[in-house]
Protein backbone atom coordinates (compact mmCIF):
# COMPACT_ATOMS: atom_id res chain seq x y z
CA UNK A 1 0.00 0.00 0.00
CA UNK A 2 1.08 3.51 -1.00
CA UNK A 3 1.66 5.73 2.47
CA UNK A 4 -1.38 7.72 0.84
CA UNK A 5 -3.65 4.30 0.70
CA UNK A 6 -2.77 4.09 4.66
CA UNK A 7 -4.05 7.25 5.04
CA UNK A 8 -1.19 9.33 5.59
CA UNK A 9 -0.52 12.71 4.12
CA UNK A 10 1.50 15.36 4.22
CA UNK A 11 1.85 17.57 7.37
CA UNK A 12 -0.10 21.06 5.88
CA UNK A 13 2.51 23.93 6.71
CA UNK A 14 -0.12 25.68 9.36
CA UNK A 15 -0.37 22.72 11.37
CA UNK A 16 0.62 22.71 15.13
CA UNK A 17 3.95 22.87 15.91
CA UNK A 18 5.03 20.53 18.53
CA UNK A 19 8.68 21.69 18.37
CA UNK A 20 11.12 24.46 16.29
CA UNK A 21 15.08 23.34 15.68
CA UNK A 22 17.28 25.77 14.25
CA UNK A 23 21.08 25.06 13.40
CA UNK A 24 23.37 26.77 15.79
CA UNK A 25 25.81 28.24 13.11
CA UNK A 26 29.26 26.48 12.43
CA UNK A 27 32.28 27.86 12.79
CA UNK A 28 34.33 29.04 10.08
CA UNK A 29 37.23 30.81 11.08
CA UNK A 30 35.68 34.40 10.82
CA UNK A 31 35.33 35.48 14.32
CA UNK A 32 33.62 38.66 14.00
CA UNK A 33 30.91 36.66 11.48
CA UNK A 34 30.49 34.30 13.57
CA UNK A 35 29.47 35.78 16.68
CA UNK A 36 27.14 37.95 14.37
CA UNK A 37 25.60 34.86 12.75
CA UNK A 38 25.29 33.17 16.69
CA UNK A 39 23.52 36.43 17.90
CA UNK A 40 20.70 36.58 15.13
CA UNK A 41 20.11 32.66 15.78
CA UNK A 42 19.71 33.58 19.27
CA UNK A 43 17.15 36.40 18.84
CA UNK A 44 15.73 34.29 16.70
CA UNK A 45 15.11 30.88 19.46
CA UNK A 46 14.31 33.92 22.01
CA UNK A 47 11.36 34.93 19.49
CA UNK A 48 10.33 31.27 18.54
CA UNK A 49 10.73 30.17 22.36
CA UNK A 50 7.88 32.27 23.13
CA UNK A 51 5.23 30.47 20.96
CA UNK A 52 6.47 26.82 21.34
CA UNK A 53 9.85 25.18 22.26
CA UNK A 54 12.98 25.55 20.50
CA UNK A 55 15.84 22.85 20.04
CA UNK A 56 19.38 24.31 18.43
CA UNK A 57 21.31 21.54 16.83
CA UNK A 58 25.25 22.80 17.57
CA UNK A 59 28.49 21.00 16.66
CA UNK A 60 29.87 19.20 19.52
CA UNK A 61 32.38 21.74 19.82
CA UNK A 62 30.11 24.30 20.24
CA UNK A 63 27.07 22.56 22.61
CA UNK A 64 28.57 24.62 25.78
CA UNK A 65 29.00 27.56 24.11
CA UNK A 66 25.33 27.12 22.98
CA UNK A 67 23.98 25.97 25.61
CA UNK A 68 25.43 29.06 28.07
CA UNK A 69 24.24 31.97 25.78
CA UNK A 70 20.68 30.29 25.02
CA UNK A 71 17.51 31.87 26.74
CA UNK A 72 15.86 29.56 29.49
CA UNK A 73 13.86 26.54 28.16
CA UNK A 74 16.19 26.23 24.68
CA UNK A 75 17.74 23.26 24.24
CA UNK A 76 20.58 21.94 22.65
CA UNK A 77 21.53 18.77 21.00
CA UNK A 78 24.97 18.32 19.41
CA UNK A 79 25.25 16.91 15.64
CA UNK A 80 28.33 17.53 13.14
CA UNK A 81 26.63 19.92 10.59
CA UNK A 82 27.95 23.03 8.24
CA UNK A 83 24.68 24.44 8.14
CA UNK A 84 23.08 28.03 9.40
CA UNK A 85 19.65 27.27 7.41
CA UNK A 86 18.11 23.64 8.23
CA UNK A 87 16.01 24.03 5.03
CA UNK A 88 18.03 21.79 3.26
CA UNK A 89 18.29 18.89 5.73
CA UNK A 90 14.44 19.22 7.09
CA UNK A 91 12.86 15.75 6.52
CA UNK A 92 9.07 15.81 5.08
CA UNK A 93 6.90 14.67 7.48
CA UNK A 94 4.00 12.78 7.03
CA UNK A 95 1.02 12.55 9.31
CA UNK A 96 -1.96 9.97 9.95
CA UNK A 97 -5.85 10.53 9.54
CA UNK A 98 -6.00 11.78 12.90
CA UNK A 99 -2.89 14.48 12.34
CA UNK A 100 -0.37 12.54 14.30
CA UNK A 101 3.45 12.23 12.77
CA UNK A 102 4.34 8.78 11.63
CA UNK A 103 7.51 9.30 10.15
CA UNK A 104 9.46 11.51 7.65
CA UNK A 105 11.40 11.71 4.25
CA UNK A 106 15.18 12.31 4.28
CA UNK A 107 16.51 15.76 2.71
CA UNK A 108 20.16 16.22 2.54
CA UNK A 109 22.70 14.64 5.01
CA UNK A 110 22.04 13.26 8.83
CA UNK A 111 20.38 16.56 10.56
CA UNK A 112 17.41 15.44 8.79
CA UNK A 113 17.58 11.46 10.93
CA UNK A 114 18.62 13.27 13.82
CA UNK A 115 15.22 15.07 14.10
CA UNK A 116 13.35 12.26 13.27
CA UNK A 117 15.12 10.42 15.84
CA UNK A 118 14.77 13.01 18.46
CA UNK A 119 11.07 12.80 18.42
CA UNK A 120 11.12 8.73 17.82
CA UNK A 121 9.85 8.82 13.78
CA UNK A 122 10.92 6.29 11.76
CA UNK A 123 13.19 6.97 8.29
CA UNK A 124 10.34 5.90 5.54
CA UNK A 125 11.88 4.63 2.28
CA UNK A 126 10.98 7.08 0.01
CA UNK A 127 12.35 9.50 -2.94
CA UNK A 128 14.45 11.76 -0.88
CA UNK A 129 13.66 14.68 -3.44
CA UNK A 130 10.77 15.26 -2.38
CA UNK A 131 11.97 17.04 0.94
CA UNK A 132 14.52 19.35 1.59
CA UNK A 133 12.37 22.39 0.11
CA UNK A 134 12.11 21.17 -3.33
CA UNK A 135 7.74 20.49 -2.69
CA UNK A 136 4.85 22.07 -0.52
CA UNK A 137 1.85 20.66 0.64
CA UNK A 138 -1.08 21.09 1.78
CA UNK A 139 -1.90 18.00 2.92
CA UNK A 140 -5.25 17.52 1.07
CA UNK A 141 -4.04 16.85 -2.42
CA UNK A 142 -2.50 20.41 -3.49
CA UNK A 143 1.55 20.34 -3.88
CA UNK A 144 3.66 23.26 -5.30
CA UNK A 145 6.83 21.90 -6.37
CA UNK A 146 9.96 23.51 -7.59
CA UNK A 147 10.76 23.38 -11.13
CA UNK A 148 14.74 24.31 -10.56
CA UNK A 149 15.41 21.50 -7.77
CA UNK A 150 13.19 18.72 -9.05
CA UNK A 151 13.28 18.70 -13.49
CA UNK A 152 16.56 20.97 -14.00
CA UNK A 153 18.80 19.90 -11.03
CA UNK A 154 17.38 16.32 -10.42
CA UNK A 155 16.78 15.40 -13.68
CA UNK A 156 13.31 13.78 -12.87
CA UNK A 157 10.92 13.74 -16.05
CA UNK A 158 7.72 15.68 -14.82
CA UNK A 159 5.19 12.94 -15.51
CA UNK A 160 7.38 10.57 -12.77
CA UNK A 161 7.84 12.61 -10.76
CA UNK A 162 3.83 13.64 -9.98
CA UNK A 163 3.32 9.86 -9.87
CA UNK A 164 5.71 9.53 -6.97
CA UNK A 165 4.10 12.65 -5.65
CA UNK A 166 0.72 11.05 -6.11
CA UNK A 167 1.77 7.91 -4.25
CA UNK A 168 3.30 9.39 -1.31
CA UNK A 169 1.80 12.30 -0.69
CA UNK A 170 -1.97 11.95 -2.44
CA UNK A 171 -1.15 14.73 -5.04
CA UNK A 172 -4.23 15.49 -7.02
CA UNK A 173 -2.90 18.77 -8.04
CA UNK A 174 1.01 19.53 -8.90
CA UNK A 175 1.92 23.33 -9.78
CA UNK A 176 5.22 23.75 -10.69
CA UNK A 177 6.84 26.97 -9.83
CA UNK A 178 9.74 28.74 -11.03
CA UNK A 179 12.49 29.85 -8.91
CA UNK A 180 15.52 32.34 -8.49
CA UNK A 181 18.55 31.22 -10.65
CA UNK A 182 20.54 30.69 -7.22
CA UNK A 183 17.68 29.73 -5.34
CA UNK A 184 15.50 25.91 -5.80
CA UNK A 185 13.27 25.91 -3.25
CA UNK A 186 9.72 26.57 -3.97
CA UNK A 187 9.07 28.23 -0.37
CA UNK A 188 11.50 31.12 -1.41
CA UNK A 189 8.60 32.23 -3.81
CA UNK A 190 5.65 30.57 -2.59
CA UNK A 191 3.85 29.21 0.96
CA UNK A 192 0.45 27.60 1.54
CA UNK A 193 -0.52 29.58 4.49
CA UNK A 194 -4.46 28.02 4.68
CA UNK A 195 -6.96 25.89 3.39
CA UNK A 196 -6.60 27.16 -0.71
CA UNK A 197 -4.83 29.86 0.20
CA UNK A 198 -1.18 30.55 -1.23
CA UNK A 199 0.96 33.54 -0.55
CA UNK A 200 3.36 34.35 -3.15
CA UNK A 201 6.09 36.88 -4.83
CA UNK A 202 5.55 37.73 -7.83
CA UNK A 203 8.40 35.51 -9.95
CA UNK A 204 7.81 34.72 -13.84
CA UNK A 205 3.86 33.86 -14.08
CA UNK A 206 3.90 32.04 -10.98
CA UNK A 207 0.80 33.68 -9.44
CA UNK A 208 -1.36 33.00 -12.65
CA UNK A 209 -0.17 29.32 -12.62
CA UNK A 210 -1.43 29.18 -8.72
CA UNK A 211 -4.84 31.42 -9.81
CA UNK A 212 -5.07 29.13 -13.17
CA UNK A 213 -6.10 25.77 -10.66
CA UNK A 214 -8.29 27.98 -8.30
CA UNK A 215 -5.83 28.57 -5.22
CA UNK A 216 -6.80 32.02 -3.95
CA UNK A 217 -3.76 34.20 -4.31
CA UNK A 218 -1.92 36.98 -1.69
CA UNK A 219 0.27 38.43 -4.18
CA UNK A 220 2.84 39.66 -1.86
CA UNK A 221 5.15 42.64 -2.95
CA UNK A 222 9.10 41.89 -3.08
CA UNK A 223 11.62 43.63 -1.12
CA UNK A 224 13.93 46.04 -3.76
CA UNK A 225 17.47 46.04 -2.26
CA UNK A 226 18.18 42.43 -0.86
CA UNK A 227 18.62 40.67 -3.94
CA UNK A 228 16.37 37.59 -5.46
CA UNK A 229 16.55 35.64 -2.43
CA UNK A 230 14.90 38.11 -0.22
CA UNK A 231 11.24 37.07 -0.21
CA UNK A 232 8.39 37.84 2.30
CA UNK A 233 6.82 34.06 1.45
CA UNK A 234 9.60 33.23 3.59
CA UNK A 235 7.35 33.01 6.72
CA UNK A 236 7.54 31.17 9.85
CA UNK A 237 4.40 29.44 10.37
CA UNK A 238 3.86 28.09 13.76
CA UNK A 239 0.19 27.10 13.59
CA UNK A 240 -1.75 29.82 14.85
CA UNK A 241 1.64 32.24 15.12
CA UNK A 242 2.78 33.66 11.66
CA UNK A 243 6.51 35.80 11.37
CA UNK A 244 6.70 37.47 8.12
CA UNK A 245 10.42 38.72 7.38
CA UNK A 246 10.90 42.18 7.68
CA UNK A 247 14.05 43.65 5.26
CA UNK A 248 14.11 47.35 6.65
CA UNK A 249 11.84 48.14 3.76
CA UNK A 250 8.81 50.37 2.40
CA UNK A 251 7.01 47.43 1.64
CA UNK A 252 7.56 45.38 4.80
CA UNK A 253 3.95 46.70 6.31
CA UNK A 254 2.07 46.09 3.19
CA UNK A 255 3.23 42.25 3.03
CA UNK A 256 2.52 41.77 6.97
CA UNK A 257 -0.67 43.75 6.28
CA UNK A 258 -2.00 41.68 3.18
CA UNK A 259 -1.05 38.32 5.31
CA UNK A 260 -3.23 39.13 8.03
CA UNK A 261 -6.06 40.36 6.45
CA UNK A 262 -6.12 36.86 4.54
CA UNK A 263 -5.53 35.11 7.31
CA UNK A 264 -8.21 36.48 9.90
CA UNK A 265 -7.99 35.19 13.75
CA UNK A 266 -4.25 34.01 13.22
CA UNK A 267 -1.60 36.32 14.86
CA UNK A 268 0.81 37.84 11.84
CA UNK A 269 3.57 39.67 13.16
CA UNK A 270 7.10 40.47 11.44
CA UNK A 271 10.48 39.55 12.24
CA UNK A 272 13.90 41.51 11.22
CA UNK A 273 15.87 39.23 8.94
CA UNK A 274 19.28 39.62 10.18
CA UNK A 275 23.20 38.55 8.82
CA UNK A 276 21.44 34.50 8.60
CA UNK A 277 19.54 36.07 6.06
CA UNK A 278 16.26 34.15 6.23
CA UNK A 279 13.13 33.68 8.49
CA UNK A 280 11.23 30.49 7.49
CA UNK A 281 13.86 28.58 5.55
CA UNK A 282 16.47 28.76 8.80
CA UNK A 283 14.15 26.41 10.84
CA UNK A 284 12.12 23.13 10.99
CA UNK A 285 8.70 22.99 12.01
CA UNK A 286 8.31 19.41 13.78
CA UNK A 287 4.60 18.81 13.68
CA UNK A 288 2.32 19.02 17.61
CA UNK A 289 1.98 15.06 18.13
CA UNK A 290 -1.74 15.38 17.86
CA UNK A 291 -4.45 16.88 15.70
CA UNK A 292 -3.29 19.75 13.50
CA UNK A 293 -4.27 23.26 13.90
CA UNK A 294 -6.87 23.94 11.03
CA UNK A 295 -7.81 28.09 10.84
Amino acid sequence: MTPWQKGWRAASPWGAAGRVWLAWPATSGDAERDDALREDCLDLATLISEVTDVTLLANPDDVADASLRSPAGVKTVPAVHRLTSLRAAAPLYLVDSAGAPVGGLLGEGEAGRLLLQAVGLPVLPGPSWLAAGAVECDGAGTVLASERALLERAGLARAVAEHQMGEWLGAERVVWLATPEDEAAVTRVARLVGPGTVAAVEWGDNCARLSAVGLTVVALPSPRRHGAWASYADCLMMGNDVVVPRYGEACDNDARGLLAAALPGRNVTSYPVGILGGLGSLAVVEPALGAEFIP
